[in-house]
């Protein structure tokens, strides 16, 4: 699987950070829960931290091809992880409820699409993603 440049992915392993953090909306910090993600010697903007999961952003201008990040956690050895980038690597946002996933959407109004409140046929909604270098519609 690959990613695209400016990317938001997400990081899985176990103590990643010592608790759950959110970083500010803006600007995106590169530094939460006392972690940094690095690849090369290039900060990522990182947006949550928990135990078992990061979501940094990966910069737009990142080449394509195999490229390493590394986890920098205080009192941890660092974690390095190997992943591919290419121009267009499209995925969409989704969010468990229950045992079931569904896509994250909003309705025009822009409230969250869910299932107590779901898209009706014939509505305009937009979908979350990443990947999409560009525009889409």
């Amino acid at each position: 699987m690959a990613v695209a440049p400016g990317s938001i992915v997400s990081i899985y392993g176990p103590k990643l950070a010592p608790a759950t953090e959110i970083g500010p909306d803006s600007p995106l910090a590169q530094t939460v829960g006392g972690l940094t993600v690095t690849i090369g010697e290039r900060l990522l903007p990182l947006f949550f931290a928990s135990p078992g999961q990061i979501n940094p952003q990966l910069p737009s201008d990142l080449g394509a091809g195999d490229q390493t990040l590394v986890v920098h956690a205080e009192d941890q050895p660092d974690a390095t992880g190997r992943f591919t980038v290419q121009r267009n690597a499209p995925g969409l946002f989704y969010r468990q409820v229950g045992s079931k996933a569904y896509l994250v959407a909003l309705h025009s109004d822009g409230s969250l699409a869910t299932p107590k409140s779901p898209a009706r046929c014939g509505e305009r909604i937009t979908a979350l993603g990443t990947g999409l270098s560009g525009s889409a519609s």
